[in-house]
């Protein structure tokens, strides 16, 4: 899956749970950051797996804070002709982490590629891994956070059965 594939699936994903209107630049910055963490962790246990993941992740938060600032901040952005940098792994890692907190997001898409390079991945495997964790997720959000199904309360789960029942009403 390329860059605007996943930013179409995510931007509906998150229309469609509220995060746009419920959610904050900021807290889609911290879980990007929440994201990094990961990926450091992944690289310590070298898991390919978790690696790919981390970065999916990363990109994703990256997709719905830049939405929360500008909607039309990607309409002519690609990646297809971008080149990495040559810097390794960390040193792309502190760039990404500067061009995020300074709401540089389409920098911040540029040093996720940096990265990818100096691990020898292909980004495109890390979108399609990270859509195919989120598309079935479920949840709410809740002070600024998504809060996924199974940190849901019940009264809370029941409300989320209702207005999904109704939703889909409505799209019949």
């Amino acid at each position: 899956m390329n860059f605007q594939e996943l930013r179409t699936n995510v931007e509906q994903w998150s229309h469609i749970r509220n995060i746009y209107t419920d959610g904050c630049e900021a807290s889609q910055q911290a879980k990007a950051f929440e994201e990094i963490g990961e990926l450091i962790l992944a690289l310590d246990k070298d898991d390919e797996k978790d690696i790919k993941d981390a970065i999916g992740d990363i990109a994703v938060c990256i997709i719905n804070a830049a939405y929360l600032c500008a909607p039309t901040l990607f309409d002519d952005f690609g990646l297809k002709d971008y080149q990495p940098l040559e810097f390794g792994v960390r040193s792309n890692m502190r760039r990404l982490s500067g061009d995020l907190i300074s709401g540089l997001y389409q920098w911040s898409l540029c040093r996720l590629v940096d990265v990818c390079y100096s691990l020898s991945l292909d980004i495109n495997e890390c979108f399609d891994q990270a859509w195919n964790e989120i598309k079935d997720r479920k949840g709410i959000m809740k002070n600024c956070k998504f809060v996924k199904w199974e940190n849901m309360t019940e009264q809370e789960q029941g409300d989320y059965n209702i207005r999904e029942h109704n939703r889909e009403l409505l799209l019949r």
